[in-house]
């Protein structure tokens, strides 16, 4: 019902749009209009739909009266179930709320989106601004700043994300009766070792089964995953892609059954269709399998026996420590044993960078190689290095009223690498020479000996009191069923039950008593990989492995080097350091000074010492570098970093 004014009273008429009953679109004048386009798909009925839908909107919002164009949007191929691949659409809200649009015109909810969430959060996202922004949806005939939109918006786009429920459901189902067929739904291109034959059958690609031939050969040799990888990339065999290798990609490899001829389908299963979580099938849905699907590329034997090697792999390295060696950083669980004001720090290492100037360094990047004056310029050459340090060492100490909380010192990375591998060798060393009679063999007989003790004691105590806790509810049983009573049968069901409990405790604990060998198979591991570790470079010449004195600490780098006896053939070996050893092998470790104590896996503690040293002690060492020893005479060469060239004006 219209209310007229009375005769002495004058209307103003509203200037700004606001949310009121009525069509508000049809009534402001002076807007800017943009548009929204989505298909969910690129195929050529859908192409087709999406250039006609915005020749459609940049002819309306152009001829139309009062509008003024404020830009098209549009999403080509993208699904409207989620809002977060969708630049476009996201790109078109910050415009609105940055009051560049004044009404958003599309096709559908449908088109808008799929989610009712998404739906309404922008709608009200939108009519909260000042002023608010509108939103008109052609076919439903609803413009969001009507008063009596917004019902029918949340019916509508319920109605909308149900459609693209039943899509998904219907679309899920034409995949599993292909699986049930037998017709696998998978890209080849993205596989190594295969190609889509005319009939689509699969065919070997020779080339590329080489490579999954040699990454399988190197690793039923007794390499690890993390050596593999490195091997390949050494060897420039790279993914189907084009990538480097890494650990967690050689083992996708090695237990893919594809490569033996079977096929398993419905690995993976979507357990969120709005938000596109896909996780991997662990019983949610089916799973289907065909043996002898296509031609093998590794005999069925090979197969097999690498599963076996990769679960005891998994057995033998925790899980905690294998997966470190992808991401996570070195000495990262290292925490401090200084001893400060009578109590231990305990505080985590942190690792810091830094970068100084290298020394009788040049290349083709100065002014000078360039035929240029240098005059009116600052220009150096720089290399990084890394230093680890408590975290307390930064903290000033309030309590006494100054200094740090930790006043323990900084340590080199590289004195720590190299630290740790010389640690390594000496026990490589000590086992080739004494065997089963080494400082590490008897270190764990001993440590086993007395954890067995510890057990077995606490394991017999356990097994008589179950022992005697059966003996007492059998006891009861046999007094209760004397009196043939029926009615007394749920007790006796119950005691029952206590007594199959108590039977499968004790199976468990003899189990237990029997296999308790998870360190063992541990310390087997390591000392296996530990014999593995070469005893001579490439080229055969013997490394010299350094006994971690403090007879280098005074070189500089502008020493004659031959002065301390460091020929070439004499230097000690400047090691590589190994992140297989310490992710697979190292749990965590405590830093004293100079001294670095780590707790393995196996529950021995290893201790490398010379974690002091600076850079310049590594001077006179050598490295095996494009084929041949190379002796260290700076530190960038002991760093091996790259480079950097800095120039800026006086």
């Amino acid at each position: 019902m219209e209310v007229k004014a009375s005769a002495n009273v004058s209307v103003i008429p509203a200037t700004k749009r606001s949310v009121r009953s009525g069509a508000v679109l049809k009534t402001v004048k002076n807007l800017r209009v943009a548009a929204y386009c989505r298909v969910s798909t690129g195929n050529d009925e859908q192409q087709s739909s999406y250039i006609k839908q915005k020749e459609y909107y940049t002819k309306l919002i152009s001829f139309k009266e009062g509008w003024q164009m404020a830009g098209i949007y549009a999403d080509e191929a993208i699904t409207g179930t989620s809002r977060i691949h969708r630049k476009e659409f996201n790109r078109m809200i910050d415009d609105a709320i940055s009051g560049k649009i004044d009404y958003i015109v599309t096709k559908s909810i449908s088109r808008f989106a799929r989610n009712t969430v998404d739906t309404l959060e922008c709608v009200r996202q939108l009519k909260q601004l000042s002023p608010p922004v509108g939103i008109f949806f052609e076919k439903e005939n609803i413009d969001t700043l009507d008063t009596t939109g917004e019902l029918f918006l949340t019916i509508l786009s319920a109605m909308a994300q149900d459609e693209s429920r039943s899509i998904s459901d219907n679309v899920r189902w034409s995949i599993q009766k292909n699986f049930q067929q037998g017709k696998p739904t998978i890209n080849l291109q993205r596989m190594l070792g295969y190609d889509m034959g005319e009939n689509g059958e699969w065919i070997i690609n020779e080339e590329q089964a080489e490579t999954v031939r040699e990454i399988f050969s190197l690793y039923l040799c007794g390499m690890s995953s993390y050596k593999v990888a490195n091997a390949m990339n050494e060897k420039e065999h790279f993914t189907v892609n084009g990538c480097k290798w890494n650990p967690a990609k050689i083992l996708k490899i090695l237990q893919n059954e594809k490569y033996m001829g079977d096929l398993e389908m419905q690995k993976n299963v979507t357990v969120d269709m709005l938000a596109h979580i896909v996780k991997k099938n662990t019983g949610e849905a089916p799973k289907y399998y065909i043996k002898n699907h296509h031609p093998a590329i590794i005999d069925r034997e090979s197969w097999e026996q690498v599963q076996v090697m990769v679960q005891e792999s998994k057995k033998k390295c925790p899980k905690e420590n294998r997966t470190k060696t992808n991401g996570v950083i070195i000495f990262g669980n290292l925490v401090c044993g200084r001893n400060h004001h009578d109590r231990l720090c305990g505080c985590d290492w942190h690792r810091f960078r830094y970068s100084a100037r290298t020394k009788d360094y040049t290349d083709d990047r100065c002014l000078k190689a360039h035929g240029l004056s240098s005059d009116g310029y600052e220009e150096g050459y720089f290399f990084g290095y890394a230093v680890w340090r408590c975290s307390a060492n930064v903290k000033i100490d309030k309590k006494t009223g100054g200094g740090k909380v930790c006043p323990s010192d900084f340590l080199y990375e590289c004195a720590m690498k190299q630290s740790f591998m010389e640690m390594i060798y000496r026990i490589k060393n000590d086992i080739e020479v004494n065997g089963e009679h080494a400082e590490i063999y008897r270190d764990f007989r001993k440590q086993s000996d007395r954890l067995s003790r510890q057990a077995d004691i606490q394991s017999n105590k356990r097994l008589e009191e179950i022992d005697a806790r059966i003996s007492e509810v059998q006891e009861k049983i046999d007094i209760i069923s004397s009196e043939n009573d029926a009615s007394l049968a749920s007790i006796i069901a119950d005691f029952q039950e206590q007594i199959k409990e108590l039977e499968e405790e004790k199976t468990e604990l003899e189990k237990a008593m029997e296999g308790r060998n998870a360190n063992k198979e541990n310390f087997d591991f390591f000392i296996k990989q530990v014999l593995s570790l070469p005893s001579t470079a490439p080229d055969g010449t013997k490394m010299n492995i350094n006994t971690v004195t403090m007879e280098y600490e005074n070189k500089s780098e502008n020493s004659n080097l031959d002065t301390f006896g460091h020929k070439i053939s004499t230097a000690p070996d400047y090691l590589p350091f190994d992140k297989y050893f310490y992710h697979t092998f190292i749990k965590k470790g405590v830093v004293y000074g100079d001294q670095i104590e780590y707790t393995t896996c196996f529950g021995l503690k290893l201790k490398s010492r010379g974690n002091s040293r600076t850079m310049k002690s590594f001077l006179g060492f050598r490295r095996f570098d494009d084929g041949e020893y190379q002796l260290l005479k700076y530190t960038w060469q002991v760093i091996d970093n790259s480079i950097q060239y800095r120039r800026k004006k006086k």
